[in-house]
């Protein structure tokens, strides 16, 4: 049974669904590139890292990086492995971004899923902190992933480089008034 992946942070979302079925187009878990069919770097990300990952793209825009995003919406079975290896194909990057621990979970099995079918020349995993869920607003800011984080790590992989600093936008409107972990 297919089950979708929930994250708290998802619970406040608001936005365009659409009318068509989730399955009607091939690639249903794929994003387009920000530049066409060019992409510099292949993301994976889970749950509310999704949104996380398009706010990142749009940062990268302003450096001429472009990003293909894939969404599994559910980790078992994971259709869209063979898609992201085609697309890991093109781009020789991998950038997975879990919301979990990035050791022992999805963002290992997406890697080794993708390594067993081509070659990565860079890969890198992103997600929680190693170590439990901060109860204070400031050490969640630390503990997960933030559009600005994931960015400045696919600048990285891209360019070889650090991201050149960009002015923040402050939180993000799902963790804004967010107050956790529970």
């Amino acid at each position: 049974m297919d089950r979708l992946i929930d994250h708290r942070m998802l619970h406040k979302t608001t936005g365009e669904v659409d009318s068509e079925p989730l399955q009607s187009s091939p690639e249903w878990w794929r994003q387009p590139a920000g530049h066409g069919m060019r992409c510099d770097v292949t993301i994976v990300a889970l749950s509310y890292m999704v949104i996380e990952a398009q706010r990142a793209a749009k940062l990268l825009e302003r450096f001429g990086i472009a990003c293909s995003i894939f969404d599994p919406l559910w980790i078992r079975p994971l259709p869209c492995l063979p898609a992201v290896a085609a697309d890991v194909a093109r781009t020789k990057r991998l950038l997975v971004v879990d919301c979990g621990w990035p050791t022992y979970g999805f963002s290992a099995e997406v890697v080794a899923g993708v390594a067993e079918r081509t070659a990565i020349e860079k890969v890198a995993r992103m997600g929680f902190a190693e170590t439990v869920c901060p109860t204070s607003h400031s050490l969640e800011a630390l503990y997960y992933p933030t559009a600005e984080t994931i960015a400045a790590k696919a600048y990285e992989m891209v360019t070889g480089e650090k991201m050149p600093a960009i002015e923040k936008n402050g939180a993000a409107p799902e963790v804004e008034g967010f107050r956790g972990p529970f």
